[in-house]
Parts: structure tokens; C-alpha cells; sequence
């Protein structure tokens, strides 16, 4: 599984966690990426989880196939699952692998969407909440990826798609915070096993590869953010626009506000505490992000 300065992430279907291939660190960027065979037809869930490294509110931004799609905010260390489009203040979409239509289209060719397309990129961070409110007009749309250059990506034949929406019957919340710190960026390149097999990516039944633990390479710590940012209708900057869908955080928002997070707070944790903590399995995640 990547690992990311205590934060941690995969990608799983039907509750198992996909086998990750050719895992790559940049620790000059606080990037981690890898190769993650897709499933035809089949939702996924996209899992964060911040071990004990946050230690008080933290974020996690998705980007779908090159487009902001999804984030949730966590008040505390947790796990949660990113996988979803939020349509609207009520309505969230899960992920699925889904079926791309290869054209000779030469206006597809050489689009931003075709170049991001086959990916899913995790961002996190540390952030302090500053304020909350409700947005029950709250609606938006999604690019559509579902026609490809047939030459754009080799190997290419899903996107993220949705197969179902999940309705809530109370509205999201959303928050604003400021960034404190940057954690890193989580990116999962997805494509069918038999293409990676055959570019020598995923190992096929006869062969063997070496496990590395990145949980034991070394880290630089980061530097503390100063400044917040700010979002627009087009995503072009970025101040989250929490959501939530209860009533149940207002208390510990609150108490975020009146008491903002401490820098020593914020300091790695030590291994022995590295373990993650149980998050309470909700059919509607508690909080959620919205940055488009």
C-alpha cells in the first residue's frame, strides 16, 4: 500500500484492495504513484487514511481521470472513502470502472482531459477549519470521458464512470478552511492486468517480485503552509468548500474554531503510534469536500 509521510491509500472492489504495481516516491515533490489493474464494470472505492499523522482536521481532494471530482474532511485521524462525484448538496455518484469509446476523432487527440485520462490522484492535507454553512442550491457536472482518441493512451479501455446515485435526505455542509500542510499526492494509474502483464508492469502467475516496505523509507518532513487559497467556479484555485451531511460535527466544528490547532500538534507521530484508528462505517460519509 503507498504510504505518504503516515497517510496511506488504495484503490478496492468489492471490499479487497487492488494489488498495486511498480510503485514510484518522488519525496521532492511528496508524490507516490503506481499501476492498479482496473475491473470492467465494477464500482470502486477510493481509501484514505491518515493513520495518527493529522492529529485534528485534515483533507483529501480527488481528482477523477484529470477532473476535480470529490474530498472529504476529517476532523479527526481516520479512514474514509474519496470514490465518489458529488452532483449536488443531496446526491454523490461512486466511482466505477466504465467502458471507454475509442473514435478517430482528432479533436479528441490532443485534449488536457485524453492526457489525464486512466488516472486518480489523491491530494491531502492538514487544514483548519474557519467556517461553515449550507448550500442546499449546490448543484454540478462532470466532464464526459467516455470518447477517446484511439491513439491518445496505449492500453486505455475504462474510465471513471457512474453506475448508480446515492441520495441523501439531508443536505451537505460545507466548510472553509486554510491549508496548514501540504501531506502529499497519491496518484493510481489504472489499466486491465493482461496490458500491464504484457508491459512486464504486473507480474503474470509464474513470476515473482520483490515487496518493498515504503513504510520504512525514510521522509523529509514538510515545510507549514501560511497562506490559504481561494476556489473558483472552475477550479482554478482552491479553498475547500467543505460539505456535510449531519448535524452531528457542529460541536467539534465549533470547538475547531474556538481552538485552533497547535504546531506541536501537528508533529510526526512515532512509529509505535503509527497504527491507524477505526472509523465507524456510515451509508453517508459524515463529511465531504467539494472543490469544484
Amino acid at each position: 500500500m503507498p504510504i505518504l509521510d503516515g497517510f496511506s491509500a488504495t484503490m478496492r472492489v468489492d471490499g479487497v484492495d487492488l494489488p498495486e504495481f511498480r510503485i514510484e516516491r518522488d519525496l521532492e515533490r511528496r508524490r507516490i504513484s503506481c499501476w492498479v489493474p482496473s475491473q470492467p464494470d465494477k464500482e470502486f472505492g477510493v481509501i484514505v487514511n491518515s493513520g495518527s499523522r493529522a492529529r485534528g482536521p485534515w483533507v483529501a481532494g480527488v481528482l477523477a481521470d484529470g477532473v476535480r471530482a470529490y474530498s472529504t474532511i476529517c476532523l479527526t485521524d481516520q479512514s474514509c472513502n474519496v470514490g465518489f462525484f458529488q452532483k449536488s448538496s443531496t446526491v454523490k455518484c461512486p466511482f466505477s470502472f466504465a467502458k471507454v469509446d475509442l473514435v478517430d476523432d482528432d479533436a479528441l487527440l490532443h485534449t488536457i482531459e485524453a492526457t489525464r485520462i486512466g488516472e486518480i490522484e489523491i491530494s491531502c492535507y492538514l487544514v483548519e477549519v474557519t467556517n461553515s454553512y449550507f448550500r442546499p442550491e449546490y448543484s454540478n457536472a462532470i466532464a464526459d470521458n467516455s470518447r477517446v482518441h484511439e491513439k491518445s493512451k496505449k492500453g486505455l479501455s475504462e474510465h471513471v464512470g457512474f453506475k448508480k446515485e446515492i441520495e441523501s435526505t439531508q443536505p451537505c455542509r460545507f466548510y472553509t478552511t486554510q491549508t496548514i500542510e501540504f501531506i502529499g499526492t497519491f496518484v493510481f494509474r489504472y489499466r486491465p492486468l493482461a496490458w500491464l502483464q504484457a508491459e512486464r508492469i504486473a507480474p503474470t502467475k509464474d513470476q515473482v517480485i520483490p515487496v518493498v516496505d515504503f513504510a520504512r523509507l525514510p521522509y523529509r518532513s514538510s515545510a507549514t503552509a501560511s497562506s490559504s487559497t481561494s476556489v473558483t467556479g472552475d477550479g482554478t484555485e482552491e479553498k475547500p468548500l467543505v460539505i456535510s451531511d449531519t448535524e452531528d460535527s457542529d460541536d467539534e466544528v465549533t470547538r475547531q474554531r474556538r481552538q485552533p490547532p497547535s504546531p506541536s500538534k501537528r508533529k510526526r507521530a512515532p512509529d509505535h503510534e503509527s497504527q491507524a484508528k477505526k472509523a465507524k462505517t456510515e451509508a453517508y460519509p459524515v463529511d465531504i469536500i467539494d472543490l469544484t
